[in-house]
């Protein structure tokens, strides 16, 4: 599983969605990339450390809480791939299958902050 973000940068993320979601109020869209600045590098921590512990509930409600923000900003790339952690990690099935994932989340986040 490749495990790298994705090499298309352009089209990566969209602030569409949000934008409608505010109905045009651009200080409500630069809270939410601030708050996703912010809060996304905590919880790739949490993702990191409570899969290292073996904690898949925790996994599980990290993704979940994640997820929103992820499809705000419409990063496509890895809207299945929250997915899949969050209910991997709730129904501890495929957790091989988890470091890839949450590796890709994290490139993927990453290069949106730095684009953002």
């Amino acid at each position: 599983m490749d495990t790298q973000p994705p090499k298309k940068v352009a089209g990566l993320y969209s602030l569409e969605l949000l934008r409608e979601f505010s109905r045009g109020k651009e200080d409500f869209v630069d809270k939410m990339i601030r708050v996703f600045k912010e809060e996304t590098p905590k919880s790739i921590q949490l993702l990191k450390e409570h899969y290292s512990k073996y904690e898949y509930k925790k996994v599980s409600d990290v993704a979940h809480k994640m997820r929103t923000s992820i499809d705000m900003l419409e990063i496509k790339t890895i809207q299945n791939d929250i997915r899949s952690i969050e209910n991997f990690a709730r129904e501890q099935k495929n957790l091989d299958q988890l470091p890839d994932l949450i590796n890709r989340v994290t490139a993927t986040c990453e290069l949106v902050i730095t684009l953002l």
